[in-house]
C-alpha cells in the first residue's frame, strides 16, 4: 500500500504544474494575439513608404505598425521575466521530440536507407525556403515599381500570400517529420518495455 501510495503521489507532483494567476494568463494570451499580428504585417504585407507620396493616409499605418510591434516587445519582455519568477523557463525541453510510435513507416525508412532519408526532407525544405523567400520577396517589394492598388494588383498580392503561407506550413510539417523520425527509436522502446515490466511487477507483488 506504501509503494502504491509513493507511486500515486509522484504521479500526482509529476502531472500538477504551476498555478498561473489571471494577470499571466492575460499576458501570456495577450503576447500570443500580438506576436500572431505582428508577424503577419511584417511578412504579409507589403512595404508601404512607396505609397506615402501617393496616399499620403498611408503614415496612420505606418505609425499604427510601430506601435504594434513596440507592444509585442514589451508584452514579451513582460511574459520572460513571469516566466522566470514563476520558474517555468526551467521547463522548456531541450531535448527534440522522437517518434514513439512501434510501428513507423518512417522510421521504417530511415533504418533502411538513413542517407536518402536526411537527404530527401532537407532537399525539400530548401526548395520550400526558396519558394518561401521569393514570395516574402515578391510581397515586400510589390509597391516598387508600381504604386497602383486595384482589385488586380490585390488579387496579385493574395497569390504571393497564400504561397507564402502554404510554404511555410509545408516547411513547419516536413521539418517536424524529419526531427521526430530522425531520432534512436530502439532504445526508447526498450526503455518503455523495461518501465512497463517492472510496474506490472511491483503491482503484482503488491
Amino acid at each position: 500500500m506504501e509503494k502504491a501510495k509513493d507511486r500515486d503521489l509522484g504521479v500526482t507532483i509529476h502531472q500538477d504544474e504551476i498555478p498561473k494567476s489571471n494577470f499571466f494568463l492575460f499576458i501570456e494570451k495577450s503576447t500570443k494575439v500580438a506576436v500572431v499580428l505582428c508577424c503577419a504585417i511584417i511578412f504579409m504585407t507589403p512595404s508601404l513608404s512607396n505609397l506615402i507620396d501617393k496616399y499620403p493616409k498611408v503614415i496612420i499605418l505606418e505609425c499604427t505598425n510601430m506601435a504594434l510591434q513596440l507592444v509585442t516587445i514589451l508584452l514579451l519582455l513582460v511574459l520572460v521575466f513571469l516566466l522566470w519568477k514563476n520558474g517555468l523557463l526551467k521547463r522548456i525541453k531541450k531535448n527534440p521530440e522522437r517518434c514513439s510510435k512501434i510501428i513507423c513507416s518512417c522510421c521504417a525508412d530511415r533504418k533502411k536507407h538513413p542517407t536518402w532519408f536526411q537527404l530527401k526532407y532537407l532537399l525539400l525544405l530548401l526548395a520550400l525556403f526558396a519558394f518561401n523567400q521569393f514570395s516574402l520577396t515578391k510581397i515586400q517589394r510589390f509597391f516598387e515599381a508600381d504604386q497602383t492598388v486595384d482589385i488586380v494588383r490585390l488579387s496579385q498580392l493574395f497569390e504571393y500570400q497564400l504561397g507564402f503561407v502554404v510554404s511555410l506550413v509545408l516547411f513547419y510539417f516536413f521539418y517536424r517529420k524529419l526531427t521526430l523520425h530522425s531520432g534512436s527509436v530502439e532504445v526508447e522502446f526498450n526503455v518503455n518495455e523495461a518501465e512497463t515490466v517492472s510496474g506490472i511487477a511491483e503491482t503484482l507483488s503488491v
